[in-house]
């Protein structure tokens, strides 16, 4: 079961996720999700799991989310 805790975010980060998931057409949470792991690959920080497993787990929640009617983030 995913994790869902609560991160504080300087308004230039907030309007910088704004921006960009809008743009990619995702939600907030699935393009945090995709920044993170891209920070992640790029820095060789270690994982649990692949990328595209993290990625696909992420799309996943976001789909769960939509079919509920409610926004994952």
């Amino acid at each position: 079961m995913p994790r869902n805790p609560s991160y504080s975010l300087s308004g230039t980060a907030q309007d910088l996720i704004d921006a960009c998931s809008e743009k990619a057409g995702l939600s907030r949470s699935a393009w945090v999700e995709k920044a993170v792991i891209y920070y992640a690959l790029v820095t060789g920080a270690p994982a649990e799991q692949s990328s595209e497993e993290a990625l696909a787990e992420a799309l996943a929640d976001e789909q769960e989310a939509a079919a509920d009617g409610r926004d994952a983030a």
